[in-house]
């Protein structure tokens, strides 16, 4: 829920906006997104099935690299859709293997993978939000700009510390706004 903070408002009511998680696992994060995103389209789309349909089709792509995982998102979202019929946009692929163009790039990553990943995907979406572990690396200096906000969610004696982390095609030079939980 913490990474659909970081949408706007006026992305999360306007359902031209598009979103992906190209390291899906089990789908969590699209469906809590697709919760939140059937109450902001509602106005643009009345209707509760076609909006329903047109989160899960035109809104909502799901990739990762390993099929048992695939499947286990495809069962997740067909649920949640109510279809088992249902064209439910995922794929299996490696996520640097990826070239599909969408507003919002959203996930957990795993620490080592963020200082690829970020590069990357910076050059497909407009927002990356991810989720990751923080304290046991730091994302790279020399890139620290790219950063447009970070939280430090914290951690308890049993969870490794986590944070979500917000990266924009900003321009300018702005300073990273950093806050925690507490």
């Amino acid at each position: 829920k913490r990474m659909i903070h970081y949408i706007s408002d006026k992305d999360l009511a306007d359902p031209r906006t598009t979103y992906q998680d190209a390291q899906c696992g089990s789908g969590l994060p699209m469906l809590v997104l697709a919760d939140q995103l059937m109450e902001t389209l509602a106005k643009a789309i009345p209707d509760e099935q076609k909006r329903l349909k047109h989160i899960f089709s035109k809104q909502l792509f799901l990739s990762d690299i390993n099929p048992t995982q695939v499947r286990i998102a495809k069962a997740n979202l067909l649920k949640a859709v109510g279809n088992r019929e249902f064209a439910v946009n995922i794929q299996q692929q490696d996520c640097f293997e990826n070239s599909q163009k969408t507003n919002y790039v959203i996930g957990s990553i795993d620490f080592q993978t963020t200082n690829r990943f970020v590069p990357y995907y910076r050059e497909l979406v407009d927002h990356i939000v991810i989720v990751t572990r923080s304290n046991k690396n730091r994302y790279a200096d020399s890139a620290i700009t790219e950063i447009k906000e970070y939280e430090y969610l914290g951690a308890n004696m049993n969870a490794t510390p986590i944070c979500v982390m917000h990266f924009t095609r900003q321009t300018d030079k702005t300073s990273v706004k950093f806050s925690d939980r507490n």
